[in-house]
């Protein structure tokens, strides 16, 4: 599918990733080997094993739905990585990225397109992280709507359920149906067709994954209508599954109540230090109470999340007595995923904004020379004609007014 970006942003620069990453391995081995008794082997091992599992199904999923496999997913790469998990990682460069699995916006399209992009590389893994733990609508999404001279967006959702997204499945076909009707309706003037056309085949293919995860349902609709996927994915929820990735980190966390002690201190000091107001920037503090302390970690009941609380043993607190799925939140996933996941993360300008606290924190709280990450978004304006026609007449504008109070800048020398 081809796509017009408009302040597309990478940096560094694509050819340096390669770099960077192998840079980042020599650094990781260091870091990693003073965590705790875990290993970056096993522990990224977990994660490309469980990515390939759940690609898998997810390509069964769509097989069953009438769709080819190839659509999904390069065969030529995927059997690549099936090799090099069976064979062993060491010699596998791994990019990784992650976001909401939700319907992507311009920004994560481009940063992914990169990702798949390095993942096509040989020697190289790619994998998209679906941190499907957060609470927003899956399903979201906007579109063109025009009625004379005047335009606009409106949205509508595919998904149902609402809270957390894991939760979330995407709408009946009959409800499908007629978010269809209304989306054609309101390009009755034809001024949008091409995009309407396109929104349109998307939607019946969401009509096809009825009922199904939103989540699953969202990345293999993106697969079928992007083309770039040279990469695997895998939900954060999955990764909390395998015990490597639960004692990575519990490695991480060490001692929970110093961590908490050293998060809420690091806070205060990133926010004096970079004139921060707001109380929840980049993260709100984790609450200390005299018999417990809120740890980094969110339970998972239902459409539901709730803090994890510790009081005494963190082991049977988080594994065993958790009525629940538990998964990290805050620092702790992109501190996981940059220092055990992969040599080189990639992320949006949101992320870039948030962990540059992570990096603060793994400075002065654990000592640790974080790996560097690469960052890539990109825009893409929605009424492109529209805004041609508006910056013109603005310049119009500003010349007339130019004229009216300075026409002496109008008047040729001698004239």
């Amino acid at each position: 599918m081809q796509c017009d970006f408009t302040d597309t942003m990478c940096e560094p620069q694509f050819s340096e990733w390669g770099r960077l990453a192998e840079a980042n391995r020599e650094t990781l081995r260091e870091i990693t080997s003073s965590i705790g008794t875990v290993t970056l082997k096993s522990v990224r091992s977990a994660v490309i094993e469980e990515s390939l599992t759940f690609t898998s199904e997810m390509i069964k999923l769509a097989v069953s739905e009438g769709l080819e496999a190839e659509r999904l997913i390069p065969a030529q790469h995927l059997k690549r990585w099936q090799l090099a998990g069976e064979n062993g990682i060491e010699e596998s460069t791994v990019y990784v990225s992650g976001h909401q699995p939700v319907i992507y916006h311009s920004g994560i399209v481009y940063k992914t397109r990169l990702l798949a992009k390095a993942g096509a590389q040989p020697g190289s893994i790619a994998i998209n992280v679906a941190v499907d733990s957060d609470e927003e609508d899956a399903g979201m999404f906007y579109y063109p709507v025009s009625s004379g001279s005047s335009a606009g967006v409106d949205s509508e959702t595919v998904a149902a359920g609402g809270g957390v997204i894991a939760s979330q499945k995407i709408r009946s076909k009959d409800e499908i149906a007629e978010a269809i009707k209304r989306i054609a309706s309101s390009d009755a003037e034809g001024k949008h067709s091409a995009r309407t056309a396109k929104l349109l085949a998307a939607l019946e293919l969401y009509k096809k994954f009825a009922g199904q995860n939103a989540a699953v349902a969202n990345s293999i609709v993106r697969r079928i209508i992007d083309g770039h996927n040279s990469y695997l994915e895998v939900p954060i929820t999955r990764l909390m599954h395998r015990p490597e990735v639960q004692s990575a980190l519990l490695a991480l966390l060490g001692d929970p109540r110093e961590w908490v002690r050293q998060f809420n201190d690091k806070l205060a000091g990133f926010r004096s230090a970079n004139r921060i107001r707001n109380p929840a920037d980049p993260f709100p503090p984790l609450a200390v109470q005299p018999s417990e302390v809120e740890l980094p970690f969110w339970v998972l009941n239902g459409g539901v999340r709730e803090p994890l609380y510790y009081g005494g043993s963190l082991q049977e607190d988080i594994w065993g007595a958790a009525d629940g799925k538990v998964v990290p939140r805050a620092i702790l996933i992109t501190s996981f995923l940059r220092l055990f996941a992969g040599d080189l993360f990639i992320h949006g300008t949101g992320g870039q904004k948030y962990d540059a606290f992570t990096d603060y924190f793994l400075v002065n709280a654990m000592k640790i020379k974080p790996p560097v990450f690469a960052v890539a978004t990109a825009s893409r304006r929605l009424f492109e004609e529209e805004r041609r026609r508006y910056e013109e007449e603005k310049a119009s504008r500003q010349r007339f007014r130019n004229l009216l109070y300075h026409p002496e800048k109008f008047i040729a020398p001698g004239d």
